[in-house]
């Protein structure tokens, strides 16, 4: 049971982090952590980059998510990692990715990306301060 709690916990944190590098790397900046029911995000303040960067800063989240399985599977399949490591892993990346991508709320990744797409405004996003 350890191992899936821990996969979860380090995948969302990965997943943050994503979101949080992205930004900074575009010149947004890091304001905090949030909190909506069971689910968790951090606040940027995006007021000086572009419509585009706020945009690539969604993705930031679910690539590096992707990118930390994809090391994780290499590191087991090199021998530098437990093999029992990978079901919890790749089971709880894929669930979360689902979580995260599948358009099921209006507040998740995967809602805000087909906005994206659709051209339509991300009102968290457009924000100064969005939650992602």
């Amino acid at each position: 049971m350890f191992d899936w709690i821990t996969a979860a916990v380090v995948l969302i944190i990965v997943h943050e982090a994503g979101h949080v590098l992205t930004a900074q790397s575009l010149g947004g900046r890091f304001v905090g952590f949030s909190r909506r029911g069971v689910a968790v995000g951090v606040r940027l303040e995006l007021d000086h980059i572009s419509p585009r960067s706020r945009r690539l800063t969604l993705w930031g989240g679910p690539l590096a998510e992707a990118a930390a399985v994809v090391g994780v599977l290499l590191a087991i399949t090199t021998g530098s990692l437990l093999p029992e490591w990978g079901p919890p892993i790749t089971l709880v990346a894929a669930a979360d990715l689902a979580i995260n991508l599948v358009p099921w709320w209006r507040h998740n990744d995967g809602a805000r990306i087909l906005a994206t797409f659709r051209r339509a405004p991300v009102p968290e996003l457009d924000a100064s301060r969005p939650t992602l």
